[in-house]
């Protein structure tokens, strides 16, 4: 008989960018259900049933507990035999909800609320909310295995700890799509009137503090001060009005930086790209570092929870002590210098990829752990 499968997220995005491919498959098998907010859809979900929840992004108490009294209704009218809920704001609401009902559940992680690197009241408040989501969670999927081994570190118990397949990520990378395209680069360059010899430095991801769009604009900056030939590329959404805020007091902004909203072909850009920046102060997988390892551009990083995994140091790019910017810049300024070794480092970073994270071979991995799971908790 069907297993019901309840998917729980705060955002429909979470399965388009990472589990589509896993949920196509799973529903071969058995009924799948997602709870999630639905706004910005772009994948057409056949035989997935959908159910919209405006998840908060953000702490917003009255919120939450209003999303966890929703999520409940829905539990009940639809009574699944597992729940499988993850990101941050989707696991606190789904704990929440199922307190009095017990489904067995299975969390993923795909990072933290709380952080390695700060200590204030609100991360206090993040590390506890992470401690009830671990504690009333039957098993916890992480898909790096430097998120396991924060978790250690912090005391958390490790017998619900599971890594997404061997070597972590949900989805691996199709190397069909993610590839070097060395035609017509000049002809993409001319569409912005950039020059041949300039050398393009991307941040694609989420417009946000925790993921560096400062560090990245001020290294920029700082860098095409010093003489270098470069232009920044960021693609993201803009959900804080970041880049909104700082062009108003930033008139100068253009000179440096082209801004794209959002693309579903990040590929494109990868391509376009000499090499990717990404600055966290956080990650869980970083599937951004994967993809451009993929398109055979060299990374550089902090060295975080997460980017750890996904960026093999001096092999793939460069991880540095966090918020490190002098660090930062210094392995930027060698790239920049040296065209054989940007090449060098893009080749064994395909490399890396073709041998960890292809993703037929990984997202076969994670559904077979899956169903084996659903099995021994849906007994």
């Amino acid at each position: 008989m069907k297993k019901k499968i309840l998917f729980v997220s705060s955002s429909i995005q979470f399965y388009e960018n990472f589990l589509y491919e896993t949920l196509t498959k799973l529903k071969n098998n058995n009924q799948v259900f997602i709870a999630t907010n639905i706004k910005n859809k772009r994948f057409n979900f056949d035989n997935i049933h959908l159910k919209n929840i405006n998840f908060s992004r953000s702490f917003n108490l009255i919120k939450d507990l209003l999303t966890s009294f929703q999520l409940a209704s829905h539990i009940i009218k639809l009574k699944p035999d597992i729940i499988i809920s993850s990101t941050p704001k989707g696991g606190l609401p789904t704990t929440l909800a199922n307190f009095f009902f017990k489904i067995p559940r299975i969390h993923i992680f795909t990072g933290f609320m709380c952080s390695e690197k700060k200590t204030s009241l609100l991360n206090i408040f993040a590390k506890y909310t992470d401690t009830l989501i671990i504690k009333f969670s039957k098993k916890i999927y992480l898909d790096s295995k430097s998120q396991i081994d924060f978790l250690l570190k912090n005391n958390f118990p490790e017998n619900k700890f599971c890594l997404i397949g061997k070597k972590g990520s949900m989805k691996g990378v199709n190397l069909i799509k993610f590839k070097h395209e060395n035609a017509n680069i000049q002809i993409k360059k001319n569409e912005y009137n950039i020059s041949s010899k300039t050398l393009i430095l991307l941040f694609l991801g989420r417009i946000s503090p925790e993921k560096g769009i400062e560090t990245y604009i001020e290294s920029v900056k700082e860098l095409a001060k010093e003489g270098f030939d470069i232009k920044g590329f960021i693609v993201g959404r803009d959900e804080k009005n970041i880049l909104i805020n700082y062009k108003a007091k930033n008139f100068d902004f253009n000179q440096y930086f082209r801004y794209f909203e959002y693309t579903d072909q990040p590929e494109f850009f990868f391509q376009l790209a000499d090499i990717v920046l990404i600055p966290s102060s956080r990650e869980g997988f970083c599937q951004v570092a994967i993809e451009a390892s993929a398109c055979e551009v060299p990374v550089v990083g902090f060295n975080v929870v997460g980017l750890r995994d996904s960026i093999s140091h001096n092999e793939t790019g460069y991880l540095v002590p966090y918020n490190d910017k002098i660090r930062f810049k210094k392995k930027i300024k060698l790239l920049l210098k040296d065209n054989n070794l940007r090449i060098k480092i893009g080749k064994q970073g395909r490399e890396f990829v073709k041998k960890n994270y292809t993703q037929e071979e990984v997202i076969n991995e994670f559904i077979n752990q899956l169903e084996g799971d659903l099995q021994k908790l849906c007994k």
